[in-house]
């Protein structure tokens, strides 16, 4: 979540503020534009139009910006079709065309019209769990978390559309296994409707109608499909590093996390971290006569900062605990002095402390300035 321009189009967050590296559960939480905007381009305008087109959802001519994966379209669509299409995440990723009658039966009860819309299986459903389960987040925690009290699994998606300090719409799709409701407010003129937004007045909506349709029961959870599984993920080196491994037998519990994934695209290597340790760079200057060290430290780690003097290996500090860049300072021992850094790691699985190999010796030198002595110029006269 970082400013943007795709030739020329350079989109920006509500909040006004970027989130830097977020995932994607929390992109959809936050209703986080960029994240959005950059999915599209990795996907692609024309396959993404496809998908929504089998969604029901129809497109203009001129709706080829990236400004569509905001909504950003020459007419827009209604909220029936929009309702409609968020259907198929309840429904295993199978899409079926909404109708208002579902059957006619006559004076004698018989059955004489069914509505008998076909399905169209849109999104495989490990893709289509993924997706409707980062939806329970935005009722959890997101922009829909007014709905967060409810005590069974609700999917939800706001959305707000406004320019400057005012709206003109206001939205919120939220789907339970039994029912998807949409709400829309706003004007068929496209007038200002203040500072509504899709997670408040809309949210509440759907709120008030959920207590009264389960009121006396409540709706199951969304069944998870085979093709999901549960893993737990290093979370220190989804932090510092941006890479997802698995969390090894090693990892303390504060730093795994578990997240669901499709089967078909699991993380395929495991962490190393807690089980090997590399080296820290040290480095160092000489200002003022004083030495200054410099290494970037990390919380879960302990550092011992060894001194060499006259062959001997002396402790001259420990440090424990701390995280982002430490610097040490300290004065001349002698006229030649030695530091390295020792990196430590307590395995909490083994009760056993891990140690690095030493960093790279930093060797300072106490050299005797011989004075200068003035070079003589031949002088020349005319």
């Amino acid at each position: 979540d970082e400013p943007i321009n795709i030739n020329g189009y350079s989109p920006k967050n509500v909040s006004k503020n970027f989130d830097g590296y977020i995932s994607v559960r929390n992109s959809i939480a936050k209703s986080s534009n960029i994240p959005a905007v950059k999915t599209l381009s990795y996907v692609g305008i024309d396959k993404a139009k496809k998908y929504a087109e089998r969604l029901g959802i129809t497109f203009a001519e001129e709706d080829t910006g990236y400004a569509l994966a905001l909504g950003g379209m020459t007419y827009g669509t209604d909220l029936k079709t929009l309702t409609n299409a968020y259907t198929t995440f309840a429904n295993s990723g199978k899409f079926k065309k909404a109708s208002f009658v579902k059957e006619i039966k006559d004076k004698n009860d018989k059955i004489i019209y069914t509505s008998n819309q076909p399905y169209d299986h849109v999104f495989r459903e490990d893709a289509n769990y993924l997706t409707l389960n980062a939806m329970f987040e935005t009722a959890k925690t997101g922009t829909a978390k007014r709905l967060g009290k409810l005590d069974y699994e609700v999917a939800a998606k706001t959305g707000t559309v406004g320019k400057g300090s005012s709206n003109s719409d206001a939205y919120n799709i939220t789907l339970t296994s039994e029912d998807t409701v949409g709400v829309w407010i706003g004007n068929f003129e496209g007038k200002e409707i203040g500072k509504i937004t899709g997670g408040i007045e809309p949210t509440y909506v759907i709120k008030d109608y959920f207590e009264k349709i389960y009121e006396t029961h409540k709706p199951k959870n969304f069944e998870i499909p085979s093709s999901i599984e549960e893993i737990e993920i290093d979370a220190l080196e989804l932090e510092n590093n941006h890479i997802l491994v698995k969390a090894n037998d090693y990892t303390p519990s504060r730093y795994k996390k578990t997240e669901i994934f499709s089967k078909f695209n699991l993380p395929k290597e495991s962490s190393v971290n807690f089980v090997e340790i590399k080296p820290t760079q040290l480095s160092g200057k000489v200002e003022n006569g004083e030495i200054h060290l410099k290494f970037n430290a990390k919380n879960y780690l302990s550092y011992d900062l060894y001194r060499i003097n006259n062959g001997q290996n002396i402790l001259e500090k420990s440090f424990d605990g701390q995280n982002g860049v430490i610097e040490y300072t300290t004065p001349f021992y002698s006229t030649n002095d030695k530091y390295y850094l020792i990196t430590k790691l307590i395995n909490y699985a083994t009760s056993q402390t891990l140690e690095s190999e030493p960093s790279e010796i930093i060797e300072f030198m106490q050299t005797k300035k011989e004075p200068t002595q003035k070079k003589q110029v031949d002088k020349w006269y005319i």
